[in-house]
């Protein structure tokens, strides 16, 4: 009886593990997604803004991505899919999707990232994100 009543125990948290696996799966994105959207929120919110900080620090390390797709003439639709500035985050097989940020006023050049633990979205006269 002890025998059949382990077997079952194992079967039952073998089947559970299996059963909730891909919603520890998509946790990583999910939480990628939220991290891409807070420095959405916090560049779009300093660019109407005439100066401002916001520090953002992570409890693990991700991979922050801010580009601007190359070879895109924007000058008639602005802001659509194709135009702008997008933000990745991204850590091993976890990924948020590309969020667009918009056509803001900073360059390539003035994008430095220090570590992959937080990252400080500052502006003066333009927007720095160090």
């Amino acid at each position: 009886v002890f025998f059949f009543l382990v077997v079952a125990l194992v079967l039952i948290i073998f089947l559970m593990s299996r059963i909730y696996s891909p919603t520890f799966e998509g946790h990583g994105d999910v939480q990628a997604s939220l991290i891409s959207q807070q420095i959405t929120t916090s560049i779009n919110s300093l660019s109407t803004m005439e100066k401002g900080a916001v520090d953002i620090n992570f409890e693990a390390e991700w991979d922050i991505d801010i580009y601007k797709r190359s070879g895109v003439i924007c000058t008639y639709v602005p802001l659509t899919s194709d135009c702008g500035y997008f933000v990745k985050v991204s850590h091993d097989s976890f990924s948020s999707e590309n969020r667009l940020i918009g056509d803001i006023p900073f360059e390539d050049d003035k994008i430095e990232l220090k570590d992959r633990m937080s990252i400080r979205i500052e502006k003066e006269d333009k927007i720095i994100i160090s």
